[in-house]
């Protein structure tokens, strides 16, 4: 399961998630013969997930989730070679097609200074967003 995957079965309650597969099952069944592309299914999955939903709600779960998911999926290896990296005065940019609302918050963004995700906009609408620090 990616952590997108993760992070919306985390924050989303069991009855939307229920409801939201059973809405959903026509598009993931085109999604699955590539009739509807990838892009297009997240963002169809977040909009029902964060339909009507408080962003500071969702900002609140997004912390949750890093500080209780997020440090089992780094990867010790991955972490000292960017550090490395960073060390020797590479630039790194994370780019990743996960939220930012929940990435913004893990180590593996904050250690480097600049990152490319998608940015939920009032939990609707998806857009891509640079970050740079």
């Amino acid at each position: 399961m990616t952590e997108l995957a993760q992070f919306i079965t985390f924050a989303t309650p069991r009855v939307r998630l229920v409801l939201g597969y059973m809405l959903l099952f026509p598009c993931i069944f085109l999604y699955k013969f590539g009739v509807i592309s990838a892009s297009k299914m997240r963002r169809m999955i977040v909009r029902i997930a964060f339909w009507r939903a408080n962003q500071a709600d969702v900002e609140t779960l997004a912390e949750a989730f890093v500080k209780k998911r997020i440090p089992a999926l780094m990867s010790v290896e991955m972490m000292v070679s960017l550090e490395r990296h960073r060390q020797r005065g590479d630039r790194i940019v994370i780019v990743s097609a996960s939220l930012s609302v929940y990435l913004r918050h893990s180590p593996r963004v904050s250690i480097f200074g600049e990152y490319l995700l998608l940015q939920v906009d009032g939990c609707l609408n998806l857009s891509v967003v640079p970050k740079v620090k």
